[in-house]
């Protein structure tokens, strides 16, 4: 149960005075990533640029999501979507290293669903912005041009499988383009 701000009231009361900490992104913790994207959070502490292209439903409008002290903030122009009746496509997930290798995807029945930020589902207080891949789908971000990483490589995913559907990829490798893919939904 919630009380007031800085104080969690359960069998007893605990409460904070000090100030919320400030944000670390996995870019402050490790740098030098060969790309790395998301349209929730930036890269490090940082990190101010674009973090990813949503469009309502056909491309009708396009807006980026941009980011403050870490965290997406999804502009006026895209509050409607949601994931029932204004469904919004993520176009472009932007590289946040500052390399410039962004993802994109031109065909919107091939792109995934930009799942807005749910307050009360799971931890409300950090209900995040999210891509949503059907599994049923071909959907997919990929780079505009092939590209080459040195050995050996390391790939770190955060996801939430909704189902034991086997043989489901979340990201990998076609025709040497980088993509993530359809995963269960």
């Amino acid at each position: 149960m919630r009380g007031e701000a800085g104080c969690i009231i359960g069998g007893g009361i605990i409460c904070s005075t000090a100030a919320a900490p400030s944000y670390t992104g996995p870019g402050d913790v490790v740098s030098g990533a060969y790309a790395w994207y998301s349209c929730a959070r930036g890269y490090n502490a940082a990190d101010t640029a674009n973090a990813c292209n949503v469009c309502l439903p056909a491309d009708t409008t396009c807006a980026d999501l941009t980011l403050s002290s870490g965290f997406a903030v999804v502009p006026g122009s895209l509050s409607t979507c949601n994931t029932t009746t204004v469904i919004c496509t993520v176009k472009t997930a932007y590289d946040k290293t500052g390399n410039a290798r962004h993802i994109t995807q031109a065909t919107e029945a091939n792109r995934p669903m930009f799942r807005p930020a749910v307050v009360g589902q799971l931890f409300e207080a950090i209900a995040l912005p999210c891509m949503l891949f059907v599994a049923a789908s071909s959907q997919r971000l990929i780079t505009a041009s092939g590209f080459t990483i040195s050995q050996p490589v390391t790939f770190s995913i955060v996801a939430n499988r909704t189902s034991a559907s086997t043989g489901q990829e979340m990201f990998g490798f076609a025709a040497e383009l980088f993509l993530f893919t359809k995963s269960a939904a």
